[in-house]
């Protein structure tokens, strides 16, 4: 079993329906890949800090703003070539609070999204076209996209890439930085991973950290620093342990990983 196919199972497995055969297999890559390794703990430790919340609804200024996004990508998709999608069930996870609820999908597509597939300071954004690399021009073009969706799948397909132009750096971590969605945020966070070799890319995800208000996304940031074993991130570690404003299972994945990389 190869890492996509893992990550395809991944709802499946954790909802206790996945076959035992497929369940065998699965468990046995895990045992040979430690990325696939991480991503399960991380999901888990998403699980269990989620299901700790009180039930909460959802403020009426919320259900407003998603439901201006999603007739925003309703009248994308419309306009353009139909996309399969696949629904999901949701077994056990039904009983975690609707805004933990959100919290949790958005992880699990993110997860999924990224093998199979603050608001920009400037609206008007443009990535500059400054690559002889065909593949690249290819992700800085999706990137521009509308619709959340494809900007994911040119994020995915940025990591088949031996070493980014500082053209795509700058996109990725414009994206990191920027982008009104919070999947395409933690996707960009992994592209950025993907470069290790890339100081410029260890120093965005440090100061993301820094400056990331998103519960979701702090957790995944301090996943990807302590897996790049990024030692310039422990200040930064150190200060949110001191931060009386974050949550309580934000503050635990800090006491988890800053161990790892001292």
């Amino acid at each position: 079993m190869d890492c996509p196919t893992t990550a395809s199972l991944w709802i499946d497995f954790l909802d206790g329906k996945l076959p035992a055969d497929q369940v065998q297999k699965l468990e046995e890559h895990l045992r040979t890949c430690a990325s696939c390794r991480l991503s399960h703990q991380e999901l888990q430790q998403t699980l269990q800090g989620l299901a700790s919340l009180p039930d909460e609804e959802p403020g009426p200024e919320l259900r407003m703003e998603f439901t201006a996004m999603l007739e925003k990508e309703k009248a994308l998709l419309a306009s353009q070539s139909p996309v399969e999608t696949k629904v999901v069930q949701i077994g056990p996870w039904k009983k975690i609070g609707s805004v933990a609820a959100v919290l949790l999908l958005v992880s699990i597509a993110y997860w999924l999204g990224k093998y199979n597939t603050k608001q920009s300071l400037n609206a008007e954004f443009i990535i500059p076209i400054e690559t002889s690399n065909p593949a690249e021009l290819k992700t800085l073009e999706l990137l521009k996209n509308e619709l959340a969706s494809t900007r994911l799948v040119a994020l995915h397909r940025s990591q088949d890439l031996a070493k980014p132009s500082t053209v795509l750096l700058d996109a990725l971590i414009e994206k990191l930085n920027f982008d009104e969605h919070l999947n395409v945020r933690m996707a960009a966070a992994e592209a950025l991973a993907h470069f290790p070799q890339e100081p410029r890319a260890r120093i965005a995800l440090i100061r993301a950290l820094e400056e990331a208000e998103d519960p979701s996304l702090q957790i995944e940031l301090i996943h990807l620093l302590v897996y790049l074993n990024e030692k310039k991130a422990i200040p930064v570690m150190k200060n949110l342990l001191v931060n009386k404003t974050l949550p309580d299972y934000v503050i635990e994945q800090v006491k988890i990983g800053l161990p790892k990389i001292i």
